[in-house]
């Protein structure tokens, strides 16, 4: 049982040269070592002042205490593709552009290599994130 009395709240943006939306949705692991790892939705990417919500990359950081950490660039996606949105190719040989992957998750084995990475994948327009029923997107998990 976690006890939230012994929580601290730091006040220090960890990454702000990412500007302002930064990143979104975390995810946090130990790797086999005891090192610190979290791979995110990567918010910014290249000439992306105006519709950072169309991007599709994903980004890393590392840390050796869990306070002080280190962003170690985009970890999958591609951020000079003006295109928008990351090509998912199948087993089939078929490939489809993806407005956004999100929320992503690693799967580890059981030496803590990671195995698998999991999104959430969005398709469709998207071209104002902030009003509803313009957002003409759909979601679902690869």
């Amino acid at each position: 049982r976690n006890d939230t009395t012994t929580y601290k709240q730091y006040e220090t943006e960890l990454f702000p040269d990412l500007g302002n939306a930064g990143t979104e949705d975390p995810f946090l692991y130990l790797d086999k070592r005891g090192n610190f790892h979290a791979v995110f939705h990567h918010m910014y990417g290249y000439d992306t002042g105006e519709h950072w919500w169309l991007l599709a990359e994903g980004g890393h950081a590392f840390s050796a205490n869990g306070l002080d950490w280190t962003y170690s660039g985009v970890a999958w996606g591609d951020p000079f593709d003006r295109k928008r949105g990351d090509i998912v190719k199948y087993k089939d040989g078929s490939s489809f552009r993806f407005t956004r992957r999100e929320r992503p998750h690693l799967i580890l084995n059981d030496d803590m290599d990671i195995t698998h990475l999991v999104t959430a994948n969005q398709y469709g327009t998207s071209t104002i994130p902030t009003e509803v029923g313009n957002n003409g997107d759909a979601s679902f998990t690869l």
